[in-house]
């Protein structure tokens, strides 16, 4: 019995559709800056934790801010820009220079008596850590997450995973073990949408 074949398409045709989805990428990027152009205004996101950022000047105080309050956003807008004013005060107006200068006991002592729903003075604690010890291992956040953006890499999810992983080597097991402290770690390949951590990359 003869299969049957299917219809190939022609070269002609092959490269007629490379040339349209080159065409399709190029004008959904100039759509994507002009609505970021647009819209990327902090007056716009007033009500909204991607706020808090915004109130720092260095890209590296950015980044630590963004990573808390991203961290931290669960419950309802005003609760989570109190935990955020909370966890970020006692670092002041640099907080990556404070966190810079902390040692394990002067974490504790900056996250004490700090709660928000279930994250806790220890997992804040561990939060200033691993953040202090990325800051010393890389300079930032960025060049850890730029690790594990290969070229081959189809979304922003290989390097949230290199991130979290360069973050919890600076955690003991029993803290990378809290209930609190995973929330800051959630695993971007799990069958989870892992929203905090996409929503740090914002």
């Amino acid at each position: 019995m003869q299969a049957t074949s299917g219809i190939s398409p022609s070269g002609s045709q092959v490269g007629v559709v490379a040339v349209m989805s080159v065409m399709m990428r190029r004008k959904l990027g100039h759509f994507l800056e002009v609505a970021y152009t647009q819209y990327a205004r902090p007056e716009l996101i007033a009500s909204d934790p991607l706020q808090v950022p915004y109130r720092y000047t260095r890209r590296v105080d950015k980044e630590v801010a963004a990573f808390i309050a991203a961290g931290l956003s669960f419950g309802s807008v005003p609760t989570i820009l109190r935990a955020a004013d909370t966890a970020l005060a006692p670092l002041g107006e640099r907080p990556a220079e404070r966190l810079l200068e902390m040692k394990r006991e002067d974490c504790e002592q900056a996250a004490k008596g700090f709660n928000h729903r279930w994250i806790f003075a220890e997992d804040m604690a561990a939060v200033y850590q691993m953040l202090g010890g990325a800051l010393k291992e890389a300079g930032g956040l960025e060049p850890l997450f730029a690790a594990g953006m290969t070229s081959d890499a189809e979304d922003v999810r290989p390097g949230l995973a290199a991130l979290n992983q360069a973050l919890g080597r600076h955690l003991s097991e029993a803290q990378a073990a809290r209930r609190g402290t995973r929330y800051f770690l959630s695993s971007a390949n799990g069958p989870g949408a892992a929203k905090r951590l996409h929503m740090f990359t914002r």
